[in-house]
């Protein structure tokens, strides 16, 4: 675990779903290692994620550019 209360994607993944529907934003306020943000993306939405420690933004960028390559990889 990369933040002491990270949260396990595939929790996130049915409130995202049930909560909003595709292409919608997804809005995390303590975005922490990102685990929302990954969710949404997986999800088809959108996300803005807001964190103040600079190491776990560094860390939630570089999980979500995982995922967007892998995103893109599999729409292609």
């Amino acid at each position: 675990r990369a933040h002491p209360t990270e949260k396990a994607v595939g929790i996130l993944r049915p409130l995202i779903h049930a909560f909003s529907k595709p292409g919608s934003i997804v809005l995390d306020p303590f975005a922490g290692s990102g685990s929302t943000a990954v969710a949404a993306a997986l999800s088809g939405r959108r996300y803005i994620g807001i964190e103040l420690d600079e190491r776990y933004c560094r860390h939630a960028r570089t999980r979500l550019a995982g995922v967007e390559r892998y995103a893109a990889r599999k729409a292609a």
